[in-house]
């Protein structure tokens, strides 16, 4: 916090896994003069913030992420609390976290210079965008594992599940055996339906993990002045 200006500046973040010792760091939440959008100019304000659900996709991946995969591609990162968490915990994995342009100078000033398992790359969602960063950040292999959170909301962020669609697609086809995990928070005429019918279209298989029976916490929340959330986990993965 900027106490002069009462400004958040950053956030302190304590991971406490279950049989690990617990990992403190710390996210700057402020973007460069450089990279300042308008109010509610989508991805570039909502990736100032750590939302609720990209909390609990912290909590649905420690009790399901076993083994680790050997890659990992984040896509709309945001802050990257997903992938800076989970990076922490398996050393041995690549973990790639991505988003628009706009947002790109913050997420490589929160990666830490002495992680060598975590790299932060600009990704538009094109089939073009991807493979770039497959041959800049992954050694030119496809991910074995590619995530979202809360990327599907038209009304801020209109009709980029389409390409966001079209980048799992390639994803998966580029890897017949990665597997791709989405955290979607339900709202009113949000458009996560139409993003699964693009996917089912393109021949893949979505499934919505029965997140209660994972042992983790709840998918429905209650924020800020009782507001109420409900937190949906999709699979992807290519039929076999």
């Amino acid at each position: 916090m900027d106490s002069k200006n009462n400004v958040e500046t950053s956030l302190t973040i304590t991971l406490t896994p279950p049989t690990s010792p617990p990992n403190t760091f710390t996210l700057a939440t402020t973007l460069p003069e450089s990279s300042i959008s308008p109010l509610f100019s989508g991805s570039e304000w909502a990736g100032t913030r750590i939302w609720r659900a990209a909390e609990l996709s912290v909590h649905w991946f420690l009790a399901n992420l076993v083994p680790p995969p050997h890659s990992f591609l984040e896509l709309g990162a945001g802050l990257g609390l997903l992938g800076h968490c989970l990076s922490r915990l398996n050393p041995e994995s690549n973990y790639v976290i991505t988003d628009v342009e706009a947002l790109i100078e913050q997420l490589e000033y929160n990666v830490p210079s002495s992680q060598n398992n975590l790299k932060a790359a600009g990704l538009d969602w094109s089939e073009d965008g991807l493979r770039r960063v497959e041959l800049e950040c992954n050694n030119n292999r496809p991910f074995d594992l590619i995530v979202s959170t809360d990327c599907v909301y038209k009304p801020l962020y209109g009709d980029s599940y389409v390409k966001l669609a079209g980048c799992v697609v390639s994803g998966l086809r580029r890897n017949v055996n990665a597997v791709s995990v989405h955290f979607m928070e339900r709202r009113n005429g949000d458009g996560v339906e139409e993003w699964v019918e693009i996917l089912e279209g393109e021949g893949l298989k979505v499934v919505k993990e029965d997140w209660g029976s994972k042992g983790c916490e709840e998918m429905q929340w209650s924020g800020e002045g009782g507001r109420a959330g409900v937190l949906e986990v999709y699979r992807v993965v290519n039929k076999k």
